[in-house]
């Protein structure tokens, strides 16, 4: 009998973590869409969201950023002044990829976009990336080549 409880409990476990994975969705947020073909870095900034229509108003909270591909957090960078919140002149950047291949092939053949679902209103604390101090040598900085597409046309509101 306790053999059958704990079992359940395992399966129980497993089945909540996969459907918290697969209902990242939640209908009480605005998302906007971003079409991704190449792999990249890529920046948007305040002003590119506000000129595509998401209502930043004065700006919002850095920290309920957040952004999503194929129903996992994305991981962003965001840059702002150090107040803590998302206006002009701050931007976030995030390494994109094109659509995930198609099984037994090196591309997708039903897709080429990738979509990236961006809301500025997060439950949680997003998922962000930390810098990393390098003890080796501090005065080699790394090069990052952004690709700069046109985001008003990528960027789609989402509503219920």
């Amino acid at each position: 009998m306790m053999l059958q409880k704990t079992f359940q409990a395992k399966l129980f476990r497993i089945i909540y973590h996969l459907c918290s994975r697969i209902n990242w969705y939640n209908p009480n947020k605005n998302y906007y869409k971003f079409y991704l073909t190449e792999k990249g870095v890529y920046r948007i900034t305040f002003e590119e969201l506000i000129l595509a229509g998401v209502p930043l108003g004065a700006g919002v909270s850095s920290n309920k950023l957040e952004l999503f591909s194929d129903g996992q957090l994305v991981p962003i960078d965001v840059v702002d002044d150090g107040d803590s919140t998302f206006n002009s002149g701050d931007y976030f950047q995030f390494v994109g990829h094109p659509a995930s291949p198609s099984p037994n092939c090196t591309m997708n053949i039903y897709n080429l976009t990738n979509v990236y679902w961006f809301s500025y209103q997060s439950d949680s604390s997003g998922y962000f990336i930390r810098p990393k101090t390098d003890t080796r040598n501090p005065s080699i900085k790394p090069t990052i080549h952004l690709h700069k597409q046109y985001i008003l046309k990528l960027i789609q509101f989402m509503n219920d």
